[in-house]
């Protein structure tokens, strides 16, 4: 049987060094973001042709159908002009 002993002080935790701050002592640095672009969001964009194909055993793929679900939920919530 092994026993391992540490030596010295058992460290902290990392909550408690969050709590603390800058628990590095580090310099932060900050950096200044340049001013983003108002980008407008598009209706929804053109479907593109592989998605409204059938598929090789002949049913509909709904690729189409979920594409236009998906861009309208993103629209609804602002996020279709990220990406």
């Amino acid at each position: 049987m092994v026993v391992v002993e540490w030596l010295g002080r058992k460290s902290k935790a990392i909550t408690e060094k969050i709590m603390r701050g800058n628990p590095g002592k580090r310099k932060i640095e900050v950096l200044d973001l340049p001013e983003t672009v108002d980008l407008d969001g598009a209706d929804v964009p053109p479907i593109k042709e592989y998605m409204t194909m059938q598929q090789k055993d002949g049913k509909k793929l709904c690729a189409d159908e979920i594409y236009t679900e998906t861009w309208l939920w993103l629209k609804e919530r602002g996020c279709e002009k990220l990406g």
